[in-house]
């Protein structure tokens, strides 16, 4: 087995509505793990948003150990394993500009 990394779609919080929310990445499939890089600048504090099925719509804001999982300006980081099939952002501030984060999934073959 080997592990592959290749870049996913961007997630793009927008400077409508408060809370900000971003475009959903679905139908995640084959992913062992996602990383999620911060653009340089944000307003409010960025949650990850999951929903486990393809098709369903009741997303759930993504915890560890209690503790909301958020993305900071700037900063990466991975999550592993990666069960889910959707994923999006939300701010808790309505955004100053479109903010743009990365994503990239590993995958094993």
């Amino acid at each position: 087995m080997a592990y592959h990394t290749v870049n996913l779609p961007s997630i793009v919080l927008t400077t409508s509505g408060s809370p900000s929310t971003g475009n959903a990445l679905t139908d995640l499939t084959d992913i062992y793990a996602i990383s999620i890089i911060g653009p340089a600048t944000l307003t409010g504090t960025v949650s990850i948003q999951v929903e486990p099925t393809s098709s369903g719509t009741t997303y759930a804001t993504l915890q560890s150990g209690g503790v909301d999982v958020t993305v900071a300006a700037a900063r990466a980081i991975v999550i592993a394993p990666f069960p889910y099939k959707q994923i999006t952002l939300v701010s808790t501030a309505t955004e100053d500009s479109p903010r743009t984060f990365r994503l990239a999934k590993t995958f094993l073959t």
